[in-house]
């Protein structure tokens, strides 16, 4: 993806925005390709509004925006990386087997898996495409 600057990040993140806590928003945005100084300041900001996981899947980004005052670099990665969150579904949780595939013999249990994480990865590059879409209507805009 993108906006980190550690490819595998996507991968680990196991809980979906509204469940994160203040802490696991945080340490999502520190991993953005943001300079160090910059980031401080943003960090210090996130925790003087509280902006959770919850808080950040139900407001209006707009009123983010005024509360964190980033300048238009900043600010771009991190809202995309909150708009990708929005509908980003964790990969663990579409490998969790249900109580139907705790019965099925093996080889099934194992095609569901398979399936499952086919789907995931699916997910993931069609995210990974709308991500790129986006960077280039961004990019587009600006010239």
């Amino acid at each position: 993806m993108v906006c980190f600057q550690d490819a595998g990040t996507w991968g680990a993140i196991e809980v979906p925005l509204v469940e994160m806590k203040l802490s696991d928003v945080i340490e999502l945005v520190k991993k953005l390709d943001i300079p160090t100084e910059r980031m401080s300041f943003i960090v210090e900001k996130m925790r003087s509004s509280n902006l959770s996981g919850l808080v950040l899947s139900a407001c209006d980004l707009s009123e983010v925006q005024q509360a964190l005052k980033l300048n238009l670099g900043d600010w771009t990665l991190f809202k995309l990386l909150i708009e990708t969150l929005r509908s980003w579904e964790p990969i663990s949780a579409c490998l969790i087997e249900t109580p139907h595939s705790l019965t099925s013999p093996p080889a099934a249990a194992a095609t569901a898996t398979t399936a499952a994480a086919a789907a995931a990865l699916a997910s993931s590059t069609s995210l990974s495409s709308s991500i790129q879409e986006h960077k280039r209507r961004l990019t587009s805009q600006n010239w």
